[in-house]
């Protein structure tokens, strides 16, 4: 298929419309699916966990059903991807300031993780602060100034540069853009060959608690297995840590933050290093994207193909909730059981249709780890917000009315919902461009 060219699409229905009318999706059939998809059995569908191998088997199952051609040797792709947990007990980190060290307890002052399938990484590198930590040439923007930033641990605020009276459409407005999210952080520090990137956390900037942070990292980080990886050393600090930190350097945070948000910032050392050590327990393992055909029959148009795609993992479950006797499964009922099940309706309803052009529909694996899946489907890279190469995703569906058992009103929105079960993260599509929805950022997972 890699000669075939693609057209990219979110919603099936307008397209069917325009070959049959009176093809509807069947209600039933997508409330069926997203049932079995959101419930226990399948213990959240998280990314290398037992939920995740049954909801991959499930869709395999159905694309034979509907009769879907597969994708190549057979309707699984695999995707091999790094998971990395941090040794909080066996991992440090500490501030070098003019006043004296400052070691951070993990947890409560920081979290870390590696930016590597490595089980030890040692850094020990100048700090810098270099504001949001952005380069945008469709905004005028850039942070770094063309600053050597080779070796040095980048010190970044969470979230983008805010809109102003003169301004309002700066970098979006309200709505989301891709150089908020930490995932764009992290490739931007690697593209500097930095050392390490620490995130300044606020409540106002990330929109969700340090806690959330703290529950995030302490669990299994994924990345793709391939290639060269990022920075060696990623994580958060607390704001309270970061204010110590900056004080202790004869820097005014506050001042600095007012600076950053002016396209005359430049990138300000710190007169302090970073020393950490970071233990952590490293695996393999292979996750799968799964993609089904349903030919084209016109003989000018069947050669391209229409893909409609949404991600089938959630955050699976905790162990250790489940051992405390606590609900310990994040059934995703909403992210993305529902846009996994739409896809599942949207192919039973499209089979009984003869497409002058073939419609792929794709199902892909880890995008609650960062994309992952979708990475791999367009080369195995990240790609910068210039590049623009997108595989864009339906949103959840407008679904209304209560899942059983859940309590949860779906209602298209990326509002967490429902009791913790059906808990989720606020993110916006992989397209770099502004998104109709406001500035919540990806919870860190």
């Amino acid at each position: 298929m890699s000669r075939t060219p693609y057209l990219l699409a979110a919603a099936l229905p307008a397209f069917l419309a325009a070959q049959a009318p009176s093809k509807a999706v069947n209600p039933d059939v997508l409330r069926a699916h997203l049932e079995f998809l959101a419930s226990d059995l399948l213990e959240g569908r998280g990314t290398g966990q037992r939920g995740g191998e049954l909801a991959v088997a499930y869709l395999e199952a159905q694309c034979k059903a509907l009769g879907l051609k597969p994708v190549g040797a057979n309707y699984r792709q695999a995707v091999r991807i790094a998971g990395m947990k941090a040794k909080a007990e066996a991992s440090t980190l500490a501030f070098q300031t003019p006043t004296g060290p400052q070691a951070l307890a993990f947890g409560e002052d920081m979290v870390m993780g590696a930016g590597r399938p490595q089980t030890s990484v040692k850094v020990d590198a100048p700090l810098v602060f270099v504001g949001y930590g952005i380069a945008a040439p469709e905004e005028k923007w850039d942070d770094f100034k063309g600053v050597d930033l080779k070796g040095k641990v980048l010190v970044m605020m969470v979230n983008d540069p805010q809109a102003t009276e003169a301004e309002p459409g700066r970098f979006g407005g309200k709505a989301l853009t891709y150089y908020g999210r930490w995932t764009y952080k992290f490739e931007e520090a690697k593209r500097h060959g930095a050392a390490g990137v620490l995130l300044i956390h606020t409540e106002a900037s990330a929109s969700y608690g340090w806690s959330v942070v703290k529950n995030g990292w302490s669990h299994e980080r994924f990345m793709l297995a391939s290639g060269e990886g990022q920075s060696p050393l990623q994580g958060w600090i607390t704001d309270a840590t970061a204010r110590k930190l900056f004080a202790a350097c004869g820097e005014d945070l506050d001042r600095l933050r007012a600076a950053a948000e002016t396209r005359g910032f430049r990138p300000v050392e710190l007169k302090a290093t970073v020393k950490a050590e970071l233990e952590s327990e490293v695996r393999t393992v292979d996750q799968y994207n799964v993609a089904g055909l349903l030919p084209g029959t016109d003989p000018k148009l069947k050669d391209e193909v229409v893909i409609f795609s949404a991600h089938w993992d959630h955050l699976g479950k905790d162990e250790a909730l489940i051992r405390q006797g606590k609900d310990g499964i994040f059934n995703g009922a909403v992210d993305n059981a529902s846009g996994t099940a739409a896809l599942l309706a949207m192919a039973d309803a499209a089979r009984t249709v003869r497409p002058k052009r073939g419609l792929m529909f794709l199902w892909v694996c880890a995008e609650e780890q960062g994309l992952i899946g979708k990475f791999r489907l367009c080369g195995g890279s990240s790609r910068t917000p210039r590049e623009d190469r997108r595989q864009p995703q339906p949103g959840q569906p407008q679904l209304r009315g209560s899942h059983p058992g859940r309590g949860a009103a779906w209602g298209g929105t990326d509002e967490p919902q429902g009791d913790g079960r059906g808990r989720r993260r606020a993110h916006g599509s992989e397209d770099r461009r502004p998104q109709p929805r406001s500035r919540r950022r990806l919870f860190p997972q």
